[in-house]
């Protein structure tokens, strides 16, 4: 068994102050040193499994929302919406699926129906869709 010694001090009361350091101590330093590194490798692969996890969480969720689209819209106004898309004659209720309810709605209602202008976004960055009778008939940005 080999033994090392170390100086504790350069103090003059602790000047012939020694520790007698084995090989059984490198012995569990190297212990210790292997099993940081071990639960470095073990909390990596936690990491790893957690964003695989949220990954398939996320196409999970853009599946299900697209097949919802399409079994309420049918196959090509379900895949637009799915895309973001919009277009004039799309009703009122796709263009929520699309950009979510609008900070304020306008009406007119006279003889030739209803008429509505929805309003999103700020003074900076307005962006204004007018409806008939619940159908896009034009935008404005």
């Amino acid at each position: 068994m080999c033994e090392y010694y170390i100086r504790i001090s350069d103090h003059e009361y602790l000047a012939d102050t020694y520790i007698v350091i084995t090989d059984s101590l490198f012995a569990l330093k190297k212990i210790t040193v292997e099993k940081e590194n071990k639960r470095k490798q073990e909390v990596n692969k936690i990491k790893e499994d957690e964003k695989v996890r949220y990954q398939k969480a996320v196409e999970k969720e853009e599946k299900d929302r697209k097949n919802y689209l399409i079994s309420k819209c049918g196959s090509v106004n379900g895949t637009k919406l799915n895309e973001g898309k919009m277009w004039l004659g799309m009703t009122d209720k796709m263009l929520i699926e699309v950009l979510g309810k609008p900070n304020d709605i306008n009406r007119t209602v006279g003889s030739f129906g209803l008429h509505e202008q929805w309003v999103y976004g700020s003074l900076e960055k307005m962006e204004l869709y007018y409806f008939e009778n619940g159908k896009l008939t034009s935008s404005q940005d």
